[in-house]
Parts: structure tokens; C-alpha cells; sequence
């Protein structure tokens, strides 16, 4: 068993398999660090909030069920048992969804034996150090719930209905304000907030090797809730045949690589790679991101679950058909994890995964489309392109002179949002303030 460090990024191998886990906090926040070199123990607590996915996604009640269970177990709580007593509920109480197992057999059968051999490693386990409290089982995510709540109601939803373009060529990380917001811009980096359909008029004759694409698919889960909730975000559900009116193939030279998102929708699936053609594209392979906890586990049963849901989502490789580009045989069916945001939608950052794949640095034209955050020496078009770049979210709450008010912002908002009064005081039990703050609130001057 072998663990090689990159940067923001690690790879397990064991016999014939590997794994890659991508720390999306880690490489978010050191973005937003560099904005606070006067202070390197800046505790960026909001964002590690919203990464903060300590246990396996259960309802409320289901959760405080297990917690009762080990509770009244009488045993030696660990690791182990934590991971067995999940995986017991999730076959068990869940559903096996035999339309999405049927539908999506082979790619739950690559994750399953890929994953199950890494999780099993002296090394895995090791990185994965942390392991769930009876508390946190009981408590069920509700801090990173609770951040993500907090983070949609502050960010500036009017950014989104505006039209602008900017850039940083610098070597340096820099700001942008507007609407009374600050927004953090990457070194080497362009963006374009607005329609992609429009992405001829941006361009010109501008062509790149790498594009990704994260499509707002239809998806019937959203749907609910946004009927529920009301809107979610800036970007309408699209069918595959609207995504292919996108003019990509402006955009691309004869040896471009596409990454698109999917649902496990077979739908979809078989949609988009029926009109790849459209593009002048092919499908290479398939790759799945695997959502973990802090402690390792998947966020749901691997084929079973309460809804019926799987715990990974698919990456898909493609390129121009008559492309000489050569891509190895060790790449097929790539699975990499990571611990998910609580933020609908967002997925984690490819730059490294894609260096240590792909070979791609920065010597490549990297475009991403429906981008909702910044990467350096990339182009990022969306219509709202900086939603993950707001620092004024961050100064807003966690400046020396607001600490203070932290907790009350916490406890007032879980009030408002539950009737468990106990709820807002477990809440901030489970934070672990006094450690954390101890150590980083003296730097804040």
C-alpha cells in the first residue's frame, strides 16, 4: 500500500486499484487566505462549516434512532462500529432503487469493488482520522445544514441578473467590489458573468483544450424542492437538447477534451451520448466522484438508500472523434472522493485531479461553463460565476470585532429554522468553539 501527497490532493493505490481524495476545503480556503497574509491562522469557519459532513445523510428522525440505538448499545463506541451500524441501516432500512441499480449496474460495480478495496487499507483508514461522536450522529450535519442556509441568505442574488466581464493577469490574487460585496479573483484568471448561450459573441475565434461543463440538468428532486423552498439558484433546469443549442463546437480545436457532469439519469445519459455528435464528440470513459464523510464513509448506502439515491455522480471524458489525442488505459472509469459541500450543486475542484491525470497545466486554455467559482488559468462563464467568491461573506462574520456575535447568529438562526429548543444548544456544543477559537481568536487583531 502506497499514499503519494499532492498539493491539495491524494492518491491511494492498493494491488490493480487507486483512488484519488480531493480536500475541497483545503484548496478553497488557501485561496481565500491569501487575502490574509497578516494573519495565517485565519480559521476560515464559515466554509469549514459548509464542508463540516460528519456523518452519512439520514432524515432527522432515522438519525436520532441510531443514535438511541448506540446509546443503549452498552458496547465500546469506534470507528467500526459506526461504519457497520450505517451500513446496517442502509441495507436494512433503505430501498434498493432497482431501476437506478439496473440502470446504473456498471457503475455501481466499478465503485463498489474499486472503493471497497482503498476503504479497507491500513492507509485509508488512517487518513481518515476523525470519526463521529454519539452527538454528531444525533445532531445529523446540522451545522454544515445550518452554514449553507446562512451562506444563500448573505450571498448578492442581483450579481446574478448582470451582464460584465473581468479578469486578473496578475501573479497575485485580487479584489473585486461591486453591490457592496468583494469578491476574490484568482491569479491568471478571466470570467464572464452571463448567457452561455452567447458565448460566440465572447470569444470570437478564441478556441480551448479543456472545456468542463456542469449543466443545471432536470432533475425531479430539485424540482420538489424548489416548489418548496422557492428558487434555489440562478439557473434554469435544462434538457440535453438544450445544453447541445450551446454553440461548443466554436470554441473547441481538433484535439479539445469535453467533461460534462451528469445526473445518474439514464435518461440523460443516453440523450447526451446519442447527440454527442452534434459537438463532433465522443465518449472516452466515465469517471465517478464518490461523496465521503470527514470519517471516509459514503454519504449513502453504495446501491441502497432511504430515497433511493446514489452516493456518487458521473464525470464523463469525451473529445473530438477524429482527436490524436491519446488517453491511457488507467484513466477508464476513474473514481476519486470527496467530502461533499453542503451547497446544492457544487462539485469539488478538478485543477489538481486533472494535473495528475490529464497532464494538464497551465500551459493549456481551460474553459468551464456554468462555472459557479474562479480557478487560476482558467475561463469561467456562468451567470453567476462568483457565487463561491464572496469574501465579504466571510469579513461580514468573522472579523475580531463580530466574533462575538457568532453564536448568537447560529442560535437565533437554528431557533428560527426548528422548534427543538435543545437543538440550538447541541448545535453550539457540537462546534467545539472553545478549542477552536482558543487558538485563532488572538490573531484576529
Amino acid at each position: 500500500m502506497t499514499r503519494k501527497v499532492f498539493k491539495m490532493i491524494l492518491k491511494f493505490s492498493h494491488n490493480d486499484f487507486y483512488l484519488f481524495y480531493i480536500d475541497s476545503y483545503t484548496y478553497i480556503s488557501k485561496l481565500f487566505e491569501s487575502q490574509f497574509k497578516h494573519n495565517k491562522n485565519f480559521y476560515f469557519t464559515v466554509m469549514w462549516f459548509l464542508f463540516d459532513v460528519r456523518t452519512p445523510f439520514l432524515m432527522d428522525g432515522e438519525a436520532k434512532k441510531l443514535h438511541y440505538k448506540l446509546n443503549n448499545a452498552n458496547i465500546t463506541i469506534s470507528s467500526k462500529l459506526i461504519k457497520e451500524f450505517y451500513e446496517d441501516y442502509f441495507s436494512q432500512k433503505g430501498k434498493k432503487n432497482t431501476s437506478a441499480v439496473s440502470q446504473n449496474k456498471i457503475g455501481i460495480d466499478c465503485v463498489k469493488k474499486k472503493f471497497l478495496e482503498i476503504q479497507n487499507s491500513t492507509s485509508y483508514m488512517n487518513h481518515f482520522e476523525f470519526f463521529p461522536t454519539l452527538d454528531d450522529i444525533s445532531l445529523n450535519n446540522i451545522l454544515s445544514r445550518r452554514a449553507k442556509e446562512l451562506f444563500l441568505s448573505l450571498i448578492d442574488s442581483d450579481l446574478y441578473l448582470s451582464s460584465f466581464k473581468g479578469s486578473n493577469e496578475s501573479e497575485e490574487t485580487r479584489l473585486f467590489q461591486t453591490n457592496g460585496h468583494t469578491y476574490v479573483i484568482p491569479p491568471k484568471s478571466r470570467y464572464v458573468n452571463g448567457n452561455v448561450f452567447d458565448l460566440m459573441s465572447h470569444f470570437n475565434d478564441e478556441k480551448f483544450d479543456l472545456v468542463l461543463l456542469d449543466p443545471p440538468w432536470i432533475n425531479k428532486h430539485v424540482r420538489r424542492r424548489k416548489k418548496l423552498k422557492g428558487k434555489i439558484d440562478s439557473y434554469s433546469m435544462m434538457s440535453v437538447e438544450e445544453v447541445l443549442k450551446i454553440p461548443l463546437a466554436s470554441v473547441l480545436t481538433d484535439d479539445s477534451l469535453v467533461l460534462f457532469w451528469v445526473t445518474n439519469s439514464t435518461s440523460i445519459m443516453e440523450d447526451l451520448l446519442r447527440m454527442l455528435k452534434t459537438w463532433d464528440l465522443e465518449l472516452v470513459t466515465t469517471w465517478y466522484w464518490l461523496k465521503v464523510t470527514k470519517a471516509g464513509n459514503p454519504v449513502i448506502g453504495l446501491d441502497t438508500s432511504p430515497n433511493g439515491k446514489l452516493p456518487y455522480e458521473k464525470l464523463l471524458l469525451t473529445q473530438r472523434r477524429n482527436s490524436k489525442r491519446n488517453i491511457s488505459s488507467d484513466l477508464k472509469e476513474l473514481l476519486f472522493c470527496s467530502t461533499p459541500c453542503s451547497i446544492h450543486s457544487h462539485k469539488p475542484p478538478l485543477k489538481e485531479l486533472l494535473f495528475h491525470t490529464l497532464n494538464v497545466d497551465d500551459t493549456w486554455r481551460c474553459l468551464e461553463l456554468f462555472a459557479r467559482s474562479l480557478n487560476s488559468n482558467w475561463t469561467s462563464f456562468g451567470n453567476e460565476v462568483l457565487k463561491f467568491q464572496d469574501i465579504s461573506i466571510l469579513e461580514y462574520l468573522y472579523r475580531f470585532e463580530q466574533i462575538k456575535n457568532l453564536f448568537a447568529i447560529f442560535l437565533i438562526y437554528s431557533i428560527y429554522k426548528s422548534t427543538i429548543w435543545n437543538e440550538s444548544f447541541a448545535l453550539i456544543y457540537s462546534v467545539r468553539t472553545r478549542s477552536i477559537f482558543n487558538k485563532n481568536i488572538n490573531t484576529f487583531n
